[in-house]
């Protein structure tokens, strides 16, 4: 019996030995020297002139075509499906951790319900971050479906399960190669525009407590000398007229914030500016960014020494 209590012993202590080294591994060699994004984020690697926030909608705001415009480093923190709280979990660990940037590019059609999976997905940054690590415990504890309840608690008690994740495949696909060339390159299909007066999009799931974040993030910024733009990115040619609303999001944003926001839903009418109804492609990116610079959103160009590497130089996304 006092050899099976060993060998239990034992093995438990190779089980924990080989979560916590596999993890310390995968820490130190993906998640710290990757460039995606969060990684540069949470490693001091991440200075920037102006901050870009979005979901998927945020990649057209595209770097290479921003820096090239206005003479500023960017830092995109736009995710595909990424939630409001999220978002202002980044950017006031931005804040909290580098010089205050000249301005910051909020799109807010991100104000559109959670992202469970995702927020867990984020597990890697949560030894970071410990708004990260309460967002991830508050999806697992409010979890009322049983498909995330454990999963803060697997989180604490397993370092290796923080990384089952598509956020970590996204550290490994950008572990030597920059992620500023994150976007859509295509046109959108013709039946996809042949659809169009048929379909009906889901209104926006608009929760109050998104409009407490974003007053808290417009604060902080404020007090760190950062202007925060507001906007609502381009739809495809009629789109935006179908959204159930999207004229109350523009306004409960202004009232709750006091700050404008400036509408390019409808901005551009040629379809060959996007790759869907909801997202400009490569050409598209490039009006969608003279706009912004039109209206005021993104600063004048300003000189400085090396600009950004070529877009035909780097693969798009």
């Amino acid at each position: 019996m006092r050899r099976r209590w060993l060998w239990l012993i034992l093995f438990l202590v190779a089980v924990v030995a080989g979560d916590r080294g596999g993890a310390w591994l995968l820490s130190r060699q993906v998640r710290d020297k990757s460039q995606f994004r969060y990684s540069r984020l949470y490693t001091g690697r991440a200075r920037a002139d102006i901050l870009l926030v979005g979901n998927s909608r945020g990649l057209p705001l595209f770097q290479p075509y921003i820096e090239e415009a206005t003479g500023r480093t960017t830092l995109n923190l736009s995710y595909n499906g990424l939630p409001n709280y999220l978002a202002v979990a980044f950017v006031l660990d931005y804040l909290d951790r580098y010089p205050a940037p000249e301005r910051i590019v909020y799109d807010i059609t991100i104000c559109n319900g959670g992202n469970p999976p995702l927020t867990i997905g984020m597990g890697p940054y949560a030894p970071y971050s410990a708004r990260v690590d309460s967002l991830i415990k508050a999806v697992s504890d409010q979890d009322t479906t049983g498909s995330y309840y454990l999963a803060w608690r697997g989180q604490q008690l397993s370092h290796l399960y923080r990384y089952d994740s598509e956020v970590f495949l996204q550290m490994l696909y950008y572990l030597r190669k920059t992620d500023k060339y994150w976007l859509l390159d295509r046109v959108i299909p013709s039946a996809m525009v042949e659809q169009l007066p048929d379909f009906k999009p889901l209104p926006f799931d608009i929760w109050p407590s998104m409009m407490d974040d974003l007053r808290k993030m417009v604060a902080a910024a404020k007090a760190r000398g950062t202007e925060v733009k507001f906007i609502v990115g381009p739809y495809f040619p009629g789109y935006a007229d179908k959204l159930p609303n999207l004229q109350n999001l523009m306004d409960t944003t202004r009232q709750a914030t006091g700050l404008p926001v400036y509408d390019f839903s409808r901005a551009m009418t040629r379809p060959e500016y996007f790759a869907d109804y909801q997202h400009p492609n490569l050409k598209g990116a490039r009006e969608y960014v003279r706009l912004l610079q039109e209206r005021g959103v993104l600063p004048g160009k300003k000189d400085r020494k090396s600009g950004p590497a070529p877009v035909s130089s780097q693969p798009i996304r």
